[in-house]
Parts: C-alpha cells; sequence; structure tokens
C-alpha cells in the first residue's frame, strides 16, 4: 500500500520521464529492455557506466530533464516510504510512552520551574518534550516570554497587562527621542 501510493504520487514525473527515455532509446537504438535498464540504472543513481547515451543529443536530454528529474521522483518516493515508517514507529513509541506509569524522575524532571510543584503547565510541558514535540530550550523560551508579558505577574495574561506593555514601551521611545534630542542640542551648542 505505502510504496504503491508513493509511486503514484510521483506520476506526474514519471510519465515524463518515461516520454523522454523512449525518446533517448529510440535515437540511441536501444531495445526496449535495454532503455528500461538504462532508466532504471541512471534514475537510482547507480549508473553502472556499462550503457550511455552516445549521440550528443541524447546526451543533452539525458543531462539537462532525465537525469535531474529522474533522481527527484526517485528521491520522492523513497522520503514518502521512509517518512511513512518513521511516523508510524513515532506514533507506536508516543502510545506506549503515554501507557506507562509516571516515576519519580519523571515528576521532579516534571518540575519546570524548579518550585517543588507540577502544575498543569509543567506536565503539559514535560509531555511535550518527553514525546518529541518541542526542544526544552522552547519551553524555557516560552516560559521567559510568558513572564515578560505577566505585568500583573499573577501568571495570567489579560489585556490590562499588555496595555502596561504598550505603555512603557510608548515612554521608552518617548525618553530615547529625548535623549537623542539632548545630545544633538549639547553638540550644537559646543
Amino acid at each position: 500500500g505505502t510504496i504503491l501510493r508513493a509511486i503514484i504520487s510521483q506520476l506526474f514525473l514519471f510519465v515524463p520521464l518515461a516520454i523522454v527515455a523512449t525518446i533517448i532509446g529510440r535515437w540511441e537504438k536501444w531495445t526496449f529492455a535495454q532503455g528500461l535498464y538504462a532508466t532504471f540504472t541512471t534514475a537510482s543513481t547507480v549508473g553502472y557506466g556499462d550503457m550511455a547515451p552516445l549521440s550528443q543529443r541524447s546526451r543533452l536530454l539525458a543531462a539537462t530533464l532525465f537525469i535531474p528529474l529522474s533522481v527527484l521522483s526517485i528521491e520522492n518516493v523513497l522520503i514518502k516510504i521512509v517518512s511513512h515508517y518513521i511516523g508510524k514507529s513515532t506514533a507506536k513509541a508516543e502510545r506506549e510512552f503515554l501507557r506507562r506509569s509516571v516515576t519519580l524522575d519523571d515528576l521532579e524532571n516534571m518540575d519546570f520551574d524548579g518550585d517543588g510543584e507540577v502544575t498543569e503547565a509543567d506536565f503539559l510541558a514535560f509531555m511535550l518534550v518527553a514525546m518529541g514535540r518541542v526542544d526544552r530550550d522552547a519551553v524555557v523560551y516560552v516560559r521567559k516570554l510568558f513572564r515578560a508579558l505577566d505585568v500583573g505577574k499573577d501568571g495570567r495574561l489579560m489585556k490590562e497587562d499588555l496595555i502596561t506593555l504598550a505603555k512603557r514601551r510608548l515612554r521608552s521611545k518617548r525618553l530615547k527621542r529625548r535623549t537623542r534630542t539632548v545630545e544633538a542640542s549639547d553638540t550644537n551648542i559646543q
């Protein structure tokens, strides 16, 4: 199923490849079997070197269209197949991880902020890191960002926090403008 779906998904490339391979095969007077052999050794990048286009126009067509398109299509098929199997194994590992019991070590690791308690947010962050959905540094960064936005320091973001931050930024810009103006006038006085 997976391999067939991967191949079918690349039909938009396989059809032009077959046409180009047929043209090259006719120009080179290859049999169908020889053309198929040359196509697969080239597309798979094995390239034994025992069969290669000899005419200038066949080489030009192979170099500009056939080789790049064939390598791309084979690469896409392989990526789809590997991604499918990696996705299946990742999903299985996640299911197994979620079914296991939480240990004391887990509980200690869940305490991201080190306050001795595991909140729902701590648990969520731990699980996302453990399942490989985010890395620990990203969690630490997002928590710092939240704390910077939480002006009231009450563990919640509210409209008032954002208004206060906007006012602080505005004051900071005004102060910087005044400082530049004072520095410029000091320079003009001297």
